[in-house]
């Protein structure tokens, strides 16, 4: 009969969780070898780099195209801004002319009445004076008729016609002198007339060539020069030259190129009162009267 040694039930348990530990650990290195996992996660990061790169690219431009349209609206503002102040100051500008030559034309006018009121008391004063010299002029009364004889009618008619005569004289010398009144008093009154017509178109040149004078370009306060102006009879300016100067050689040549710009000028239709500017004036030109 065989004896079979005794085993100890610790070792054989202890040897049994070893067989199972090597089996399960087998089987783990089997699936790690089956399994194959792709790196998906670096490719996702990289797809979101590049995203976020073309959305700050895109952020980055519509920010850039809002700031120009800000801006391209606030120039616009401006310049509209600055139409309505250069629109305004040339308004005022193109008030105070009007007015200057409402002003300038009224006080022709006035001149012009003037004139016409002392050719009037001229013409009364004379009419009073020829009402005098006929009140002492000697009354002759007829003489009633006495039949003489033929003897003394033949003596007395040499002396009456002397005295017809005399008489004849002195009515022809009053008649003359009184027409040389009347035209006096007419050529008093027409002289009156057109040196108030000759004064009324001279302020209008002077306020149309202001009208053509840049006066935003030069320091105005305290000058001024007088220019001689030659124009033809249609009114076209064919020179213009500084008699007095400024002492601001600019400031002259301003003026002139002022006067040539302003051709033609106004000129009145009275011939007489033409020929005064056709034969050239003078005229001040001063800024603070603008």
């Amino acid at each position: 009969m065989k004896v079979y040694p005794k085993i100890d039930k610790s070792l054989l348990k202890s040897l049994c969780v070893h067989i199972v530990c090597f089996m399960i650990l087998g089987m783990s290195l089997r699936f790690s070898e089956v399994i194959h996992v792709p790196q998906v996660p670096m490719q996702v990061m990289q797809a979101v780099m590049i995203d976020n790169t073309k959305a700050n690219a895109e952020a980055a431009r519509l920010a850039a195209l809002e700031k120009a349209k800000v801006e391209k609206e606030r120039a616009k503002q401006r310049a509209a801004e600055q139409k309505a102040v250069e629109a305004q100051q040339k308004a005022l500008k193109q008030k105070a002319i009007q007015e200057q030559l409402l002003q300038e034309q009224k006080n022709a006018q006035i001149a012009m009445q003037k004139a016409q009121k002392e050719a009037d008391a001229k013409k009364k004063a004379a009419e009073k004076q020829k009402k005098v010299i006929e009140a002492k002029k000697p009354v002759v009364e007829p003489k009633k008729k006495v039949p003489e004889e033929p003897k003394k009618v033949a003596e007395k008619t040499p002396k009456k016609i002397t005295e017809q005569q005399k008489l004849a004289r002195q009515k022809a010398l009053q008649q003359e002198a009184e027409h040389a009144l009347q035209e006096q008093l007419l050529s008093d009154q027409q002289q009156a007339q057109m040196l108030a017509e000759i004064e009324q178109y001279h302020q209008l040149i002077i306020a149309r060539i202001q009208q053509h004078w840049r006066r935003d370009l030069y320091q105005t306060t305290g000058l001024s020069c007088l220019v001689k102006v030659r124009v033809l009879a249609t009114g076209e300016v064919i020179e213009a030259t500084i008699v007095k100067s400024s002492g601001n050689i600019a400031f002259d040549r301003s003026a002139t190129s002022a006067v040539m710009r302003a051709t033609p000028l106004p000129l009145p239709e009275d011939e007489r009162a033409k020929n005064e500017f056709v034969r050239g004036f003078n005229f001040l030109f001063k800024p603070e009267d603008v």
